[in-house]
């Protein structure tokens, strides 16, 4: 199974009041956004990690966290992602780019509000969940846990047959 995720911030103890996230403590926040991910998440699935992933350092480091996830990993490069690009891949993930595509969809970290292609981003936090064709795969609009293929596939449909229904 394919899984997206963005805007993790693992280790990023400001984002909690930033994005007035419900957590007590950085700790707090990685343990349950952890949780939440090993919930949906198998050993052998893919989760694409659309940016912001995490903060370098304590408590856990990128590979801590890593080892901690289900799943294999694979990095579209955020804002907050300023290691160098070896860095990333030691720590774990398989590859980290800043765009690609996968089952039909461009996964690149801030959206493109312009785009007539549907794509899978984060940045925007909870300002967005669905803008044009901009799909927004972020933690903080999705429960903390990471979407899935069949998840995404299903918004597009739902998004299509309303656009459908408006043109008639």
């Amino acid at each position: 199974m394919l899984y997206f995720t963005a805007d993790e911030h693992y280790n990023h103890n400001n984002i909690i009041e930033y994005q007035n996230r419900p957590f007590t403590s950085v700790e707090d926040m990685n343990n349950q956004l952890i949780l939440n991910h090993n919930n949906i998440v198998d050993v052998n699935d893919m989760v694409y990690h659309i940016g912001d992933f995490a903060v370098k350092g304590l408590p856990f480091s990128h590979e801590r966290i890593l080892s901690l996830l289900n799943g294999r990993h694979f990095l579209i490069r955020g804002n907050h992602d300023r290691s160098g690009k070896k860095t990333y891949l030691n720590a774990g993930f398989i590859g980290i780019t800043k765009q690609t595509y996968v089952a039909g969809f461009r996964l690149q970290h801030k959206p493109d509000y312009m785009s007539n292609d549907w794509h899978l981003s984060g940045h925007g936090h909870n300002t967005y969940t669905i803008r044009n064709h901009a799909i927004n795969v972020g933690v903080d609009v999705n429960d903390f846990k990471p979407l899935s293929l069949t998840q995404i596939k299903e918004i597009v449909n739902i998004m299509e047959e309303k656009t459908n229904y408006e043109n008639a």
